[in-house]
């Protein structure tokens, strides 16, 4: 299984697919390398549709750790059922309350439709984890629709200041300036991304 790991931290995921499916084919019974293989096939598309069944495998016997749950979210994220990846993202939370993959994922995959619950969700998530940029990005977007202009705002000056892509979110912030005809938040963006 290591060869697969190498393979897929180097982004070779074809190959780490192959190394992945020996290791399940001489153990069928271990759940790691099922799971292992469940995420580089979803990575490489799923060609032959048996992603979900290592995933399955694997879920039944690794009931207690975060990584099945998690995987099991992005593949219900990938095929846009928010309501199943929510689910499973909270899962994985609830084993690993640290977890900042859980975190972001609850994050991206709750819509701005639910309103005022889903603001307060994210606004908690991105206290909780300043660190944690995809809950401000959330909070800008679900903020501005519901119409918090003072806290969209605030929320893309924090990525200003925080990012590793401070451009990006002065970008966006000169977006939500415009579009809200705020003079002092286009000052802001115009002071990071130049005349």
């Amino acid at each position: 299984m290591g060869e697969g790991a190498l393979a897929l931290r180097s982004g070779r995921l074809v190959e780490a697919c192959e190394a992945f499916e020996r290791a399940v084919a001489m153990t069928p019974t271990w759940a790691m390398a099922q799971l292992e293989l469940a995420r580089c096939l979803r990575l490489i598309g799923d060609p032959r549709g048996d992603a979900g069944q290592h995933l399955a495998t694997a879920l039944a016997a690794l009931q207690d750790r975060p990584a099945p749950f998690l995987e099991r979210g992005h593949r219900a994220e990938d095929a846009g059922d928010l309501e199943e990846a929510c689910a499973s993202y909270g899962e994985a939370l609830s084993l690993d309350p640290g977890s900042a993959e859980a975190q972001a994922g609850l994050v991206r995959c709750v819509p701005i439709a639910a309103g005022l619950s889903t603001l307060e969700r994210v606004r908690r998530a991105s206290r909780g984890s300043p660190a944690l940029l995809a809950a401000w990005w959330r909070v800008a977007e679900v903020a501005e629709a519901l119409g918090f202009l003072d806290e969209a705002d605030a929320a893309l000056r924090y990525l200003i200041d925080h990012s590793a892509a401070p451009k990006r979110a002065a970008a966006a912030l000169a977006a939500f300036a415009a579009r809200h005809s705020r003079p002092s938040a286009m000052q802001r963006a115009r002071q990071v991304l130049g005349p």
